[in-house]
């Protein structure tokens, strides 16, 4: 096998946590954000933001004061939850130690390992298919992953407890086991050897032995790093059988699996044993979500490589996107000339017209208080508004109820108690979830029915509310290279045409400078998409050109099994190629501009 028609996976020799940090809290922990961009050389690190979160995996003893933070959010949330045991429902409500939009920020308790997808044949053209056919058999064991695809690697995460598991596995998929230490033999397969991994698929009833074992020799070896110890070979999936885009390419996959004294025993009786292996070979495969909030972020993404070589001019860029993407020069014009985009359908809602003036309040909100939804579990509803640290004014504007003549003036967030005339106060104009204009239209006190609806409909509503200045971005980093995937625009002012030797990819941020010299021309190509007419009379699409679609998972759990392959299989069989990138409590897949109502469609019904 040629190494053109390989894929190689490495169990990279790192553990990791992850951290969900609330939006809304970014700017109060954006130093040790950026401490964790700043580390040279980490063996991985992934900082994902998105509308909800920013998703952190990083190297578990470098993330203390996450660890630290997590366990004051929880002790709050359980000093609030004894407080409202505590309380008799006839009792005045007492005074609250948390305010009702704060969200906590939360840590896995358990560490996790990441498998290392690398493609000797191409980088992005096939990615969809690669998260496809490597989730399917994971997903069907019932074993919970997360995934993150960038532009040199893929990556799957998998909780460190599961690892020999997912192994066993990949070696049930038709791998053949090799080892290049013939005299351990006997710890490392018996690591394996589990219920799961049986010989029913890909075994041949004429071969003695379904695993077989061969000794590598010095020359096998040059291809593999010092330290491997195991390899697994096999021809491209046999789990694949769709006759999706992927079909008709042949795929080899290897895994190269580097021993240390982290990842794996050195003797039998170390080896720790692979709980519930009989429960999840039994369990039947259970079904994928049924409805999911899907949104279309707004800006135009692509996704780079980033040179080594240049690690200390970029580091110094990315700081400025995750902290201070207000000082981009030019970025706020960029974004208005090169990412309109014509109104995608919205969700059916009641009309504010056919409420009764008597239960509509008009209120200016200042933007700086629009606070992150309350969150005390893992991914909970997300009936609760959000605050983005970057949208922010100069000027504190109060409140005011036009019916009543009243300002409302909420405390900041520095403040976490309040007394019973500002809860009452509250109470009397509630705040409107998930709306974070500065003008909006409010209902008070709606009858039953419309407060059932409206509750049906939390995540869609006739008003949508401002996407933040940088709505997605996903920066990783290895020892093998980094990646960035951003809004286009504002990578192409922070890598003008002289330091575009810092990144690698296609024409798409040159294209992008010819666009942004000629806005006539952009904003007619524009409207010529909308239509889809005079498809000759404008200037060609970008290759590289995505869109994110935020996928809300706050509902589930990190113990849901099979979303990753749930929603790339839906994708892949509609031959829709796409990139995925995991956080702790949403999905983000990228896609083809082209193609991104009609995944989100897809995805929304899946």
């Amino acid at each position: 096998m040629s190494d053109t028609d390989s894929v190689t996976i490495s169990l990279l020799p790192v553990s990791l946590s992850l951290v969900h940090l609330p939006r809304s809290r970014l700017e109060q922990f954006s130093t040790h954000v950026l401490r964790q961009i700043l580390q040279p050389n980490p063996a991985f690190l992934n900082v994902t933001c998105n509308e909800i979160e920013v998703s952190l995996f990083a190297e578990h003893d470098t993330l203390q004061e996450f660890h630290k933070a997590a366990r004051k959010d929880a002790r709050r949330i359980r000093q609030r939850e004894l407080e409202a045991r505590v309380s008799s429902p006839d009792s005045p409500r007492r005074s609250r130690r948390v305010r009702d939009d704060w969200e906590p920020i939360e840590v896995t308790s358990e560490r996790w390992k990441v498998l290392q997808i690398d493609s000797h044949s191409d980088r992005l053209d096939t990615s969809g298919a690669r998260v496809h056919e490597l989730s399917a058999p994971i997903a069907a064991a019932g074993l919970s992953i997360l995934y993150q695809s960038s532009y040199m690697s893929d990556f799957i995460f998998v909780k460190e407890s599961r690892l020999v598991e997912v192994t066993s596995l990949l070696g049930s998929a038709g791998f053949d086991l090799y080892l290049s230490d013939p005299t351990n033999l006997t710890a490392q397969v018996s690591a394996f050897m589990s219920p799961m991994l049986s010989p029913a698929i890909g075994y041949n009833e004429g071969s003695a032995n379904p695993f077989e074992v061969h000794c590598l020799n010095g020359s096998g070896r040059k291809s593999l790093d010092a330290d491997a110890g195991m390899v697994f070979t096999r021809s491209r999936s046999n789990t694949d059988e769709t006759s999706s885009s992927s079909g008709s390419r042949s795929r080899g996959l290897s895994l190269r699996v580097s021993v240390d004294d982290d990842t794996h025993p050195k003797h039998a009786s170390d080896a720790k044993p692979c709980v519930g292996l009989d429960r999840h070979s039994e369990r039947s495969v259970s079904h994928s979500p049924t409805t999911c909030d899907v949104r279309v972020l707004p800006p135009d993404i692509t996704c780079v490589g980033l040179s080594d070589d240049n690690a200390d001019s970029w580091g110094l860029k990315v700081v400025k996107l995750v902290a201070f993407p207000e000082l981009i020069l030019g970025h706020s014009g960029l974004l208005g000339q090169t990412e309109r985009q014509p109104r995608r359908p919205r969700d059916p809602s009641p009309p504010l017209s056919a409420l009764p003036m008597e239960h509509i309040h008009v209120i200016s909100l200042n933007e700086g208080d629009a606070g992150s939804g309350s969150d005390t579990t893992t991914r909970v509803s997300p009936d609760s508004p959000k605050k983005d640290p970057l949208e922010r004014s100069g000027s504190q504007s109060p409140i005011f109820d036009i019916e009543e003549k009243t300002v409302i003036d909420d405390a900041p967030d520095s403040v976490e108690t309040s007394s019973d005339d500002d809860d009452s106060e509250r109470e009397a104009c509630p705040r409107l979830p998930h709306l974070q204009t500065s003008r909006t239209a409010r209902a008070v006190d709606l009858p039953e029915h419309s407060r059932s609806r409206s509750s049906s409909q939390s995540t869609s509503s006739s008003i949508d509310p401002p996407s933040p200045l940088v709505s997605f971005f996903s920066f990783t980093r290895t020892p093998e290279g980094s990646s960035l995937a951003a809004p286009a625009s504002l990578l192409a002012t922070l890598f003008p045409a002289s330091e575009r030797h810092m990144v690698m990819c296609g024409q798409e941020l040159d294209v992008l400078d010819s666009r942004n010299a000629s806005p006539e021309r952009w904003a007619e190509e524009d409207e010529g998409a909308v239509e889809h007419e005079d498809a000759d009379a404008v200037l060609p699409e970008p290759e590289g050109m995505l869109k994110c679609l935020q996928i809300d998972l706050r509902k589930f759990g990190l113990e849901k099994h099979g979303l990753v392959n749930r929603f790339s299989r839906t994708l892949e069989e509609n031959g829709i190629n796409h990139m995925y990138s995991s956080t702790y409590k949403t999905a983000n897949l990228l896609i083809d501009k082209a193609h991104a109502n009609r995944a989100q469609a897809l995805l929304r019904s899946c």
